[in-house]
């Protein structure tokens, strides 16, 4: 298994990844991955024969915080140690991009707390957005700060 930048031949794989883990990650949106794969925010695990196994997809803001987009893993490859492998991978691209943390947003139902902790994050709070439909849905808040990185302005003065 190795980690790489994701191109837009793992699109596909990406896709099929989100397929199976829809009830977390949700419905994928091939074009925005596209976009992240073009601008270097997305990688993936493969397997020996090139397949994708896992992803991680995420967005570096101008003030040096990563949000982490999604992580998925396909189930038949779980509990390998795969998803931390990603997680590694894009701390350490973070760390490059002089990064100060990242940051994510995991439904409080998904069961992934155990995860968040073992590769490093912390519980922030927890943020309630409701859905265009009206829906309400509970997020939990993870930090992972960076060495790094420092808060960058958003606008230099004159």
């Amino acid at each position: 298994m190795r980690v790489i930048p994701a191109t837009t031949e793992h699109l596909r794989g990406i896709c099929d990844i989100f397929y199976e883990n829809c009830t977390v990650l949700g419905l994928p949106n091939p074009a925005a991955t596209r976009e992240n794969i073009e601008r270097g925010e997305v990688f993936v695990a493969e397997d020996e024969g090139g397949g994708v196994i896992g992803f991680v997809e995420f967005h570096v803001r101008k003030d040096g915080r990563a949000t982490l987009y999604h992580i998925g893993v396909k189930r038949s490859c779980r509990r390998k140690g795969i998803g931390k492998e990603l997680v590694k991978r894009l701390i350490q691209e973070c760390e490059r991009r002089g990064c100060y943390e990242i940051r994510l947003l995991c439904p409080v139902w998904s069961g992934a707390e155990k995860f968040y902790e073992s590769v490093g994050f912390e519980c922030v709070g927890e943020e309630v957005k409701t859905t265009k439909k009206g829906a309400v849905r509970k997020f939990t808040v993870w930090r992972y700060r960076l060495s790094s990185g420092k808060v960058k302005p958003l606008f230099s003065q004159f």
